[in-house]
């Protein structure tokens, strides 16, 4: 099949008019088949890119749930991957101000982020492992994750939400529809999610929204933007696409149906649990959660063989203390240096708000703090005698969701400049690190150096270090409920056990 190319940018009005050519329920049942075949690589083994990305597809399928209509018949296979091709050329709402081209990379770039995980099991363990197998720091009163919050944010614990989302994947990315009849040799494994009932509830008040109900959202969010109409219609299609609060859509079958297959992955993530949980209580939950994330780093930092870490550190005047970073990380020929921070990249940079400047500006605060560490660390202060000061010292700055373009120099030309290289990384990216070899993980952060061109900063992209499992969150997804009782011992087990689950659709409420 080939995708024919599009010349120069898109405009909004011509994909909606090419879109409302075909059937909006046929079109969008076809959009979920091709979703299904992602495997987080956005190019094939040529080096092409693939026609098909979730990242356009979901923004095809809001355009169909926006503005789709019955009859046209259904799309060939190349009219479904033009549709896709339009909307990743579709013009960038500020297309001609300064700066526009790079705005339009970055959104560009930070929309197809939550899609790219090389194993979808990290999302999920890393939600276990972040929301329950994690403690707050003694003394810390949280503000929203009270006792039961996960019940009244999710309608269950995290690890239920958890598996039931990894059951929607696994029954749907083998071709089973929702609602369907559970097969014996699963009921085991339903019975530890709460039955049938309560897998249902969680799925329907979770998962699911009907058109009429997306509709709504999304011009909730459109109205967000302000401006004129005319304004707002070019800023439409990168508004949130309320597919990633609830990937099923009712009302355009006689099952669910997922238009972007992937988007239940995002939705059971600990970043979706984020959004959902400031969604409900604002920034006194996101503080939670980076209390929580803080704590959670500094676990995984325990597992680097043979270092000793060491949490946050105050020094100075008893009337005028001042923080550390928050942790150190002392290996036998490096400090390491770990600022945590539970953010991700913001929603404007992929609706076309702001320059680079002004989108990456909050990364700055992590730097500066890196600055007076740096500082502290030379000054003689007794508080931090037992940071080694003989060995070359080098920074990190692990996010919650990735910044990639936060180390390139379009970015940290308008950042503070650190005294020490630094660099940001997602999460996921220290996960591997901690299970690297120490030694040879010690050797490279003590002899890199930050090139000429990114003064300050540290070149992770170049790390080329073996690693292998990360134990913590192993432990978390080998625990997740639907695993002990269904006797399967990994992934692909477990998802050949949901293979063709028929379609209860004497169940179904429409």
């Amino acid at each position: 099949m080939t995708t024919p190319a599009i010349e120069g940018a898109t405009r909004y009005q011509g994909l909606r008019a090419f879109c409302r050519r075909f059937d909006r329920d046929a079109t969008l049942q076809m959009l979920s088949a091709v979703s299904r075949a992602w495997d987080g690589q956005p190019t094939d083994e040529r080096g092409r890119v693939k026609p098909f990305l979730p990242w356009d597809i979901a923004g095809v399928a809001a355009t169909f749930l926006q503005w789709g209509t019955a009859g046209g018949g259904a799309p060939t296979p190349d009219e479904l991957g033009r549709m896709c091709w339009m909307f990743l050329n579709l013009e960038h709402p500020g297309l001609g101000e300064p700066g526009s081209g790079f705005a339009m990379v970055l959104r560009l770039i930070y929309s197809q982020i939550p899609f790219q995980a090389p194993d979808a099991g990290m999302h999920w363990a890393r939600a276990v492992a972040l929301f329950r197998d994690t403690e707050f720091q003694e003394g810390y009163v949280p503000e929203a994750m009270t006792s039961g919050w996960q019940e009244e944010l999710l309608g269950c614990s995290v690890e239920q939400w958890v598996s039931v989302g990894f059951a929607l994947h696994a029954a749907l990315l083998q071709g089973s529809n929702y609602p369907f009849e559970w097969d014996p040799e699963l009921e085991p494994a339903l019975e530890a999610l709460g039955g049938s009932e309560d897998f249902d509830r969680v799925v329907r008040q979770g998962f699911t929204m009907t058109v009429d109900d997306y509709r709504a959202r999304r011009r909730t969010h459109v109205e967000r933007f302000g401006g004129t109409t005319a304004q707002q219609f070019l800023r439409e299609p990168f508004a949130f696409n309320p597919l990633f609060s609830a990937p099923l859509i009712d009302g355009i079958a006689d099952h669910f149906v997922a238009p972007c297959f992937p988007a239940i992955e995002v939705r059971t993530s600990a970043l979706g649990i984020v959004h959902e949980g400031t969604s409900k209580w604002g920034e006194a939950f996101r503080r939670d959660a980076g209390q929580l994330f803080e704590q959670y780093v500094g676990r995984q930092l325990r597992q680097i063989a043979g270092a000793v870490v060491i949490p946050e550190l105050s020094y100075g005047p008893r009337r005028s203390r001042v923080k550390t970073i928050d942790w150190f990380v002392v290996l036998p020929d490096v400090v390491l240096l770990v600022e945590c921070k539970a953010m991700s990249p913001a929603r404007n940079l992929q609706e076309g708000f702001g320059t680079a400047e002004q989108v990456h500006a909050r990364l700055a605060k992590p730097l500066d703090q890196i600055n007076k560490t740096v500082q502290a660390l030379g000054g003689g202060h007794t508080e931090l005698a037992d940071i080694p000061t003989d060995r070359p010292v080098v920074a990190l700055v692990v996010t919650l969701g990735n910044f990639v373009m936060a180390n390139g120099p379009e970015v940290r030309e308008s950042l503070p400049v650190t005294t020490v290289p630094s660099a940001f990384i997602g999460v996921d990216f220290l996960e591997a690190l901690v299970t690297t070899d120490a030694v040879e993980m010690s050797r490279y952060f003590a002899g890199v150096r930050a090139p000429a061109e990114r003064p300050g900063v540290l070149p992770v992209e170049d790390i080329d270090l073996i690693g292998g499992t990360n134990a913590l969150l192993d432990v978390a997804f080998e625990s997740l409920p639907i695993f002990p009782a269904s006797d399967a011992t990994d992934t692909l087990t477990l998802c050949q056990a949901f293979h063709s689950l028929p379609s209860a659709l004497s169940t179904h409420e429409n």
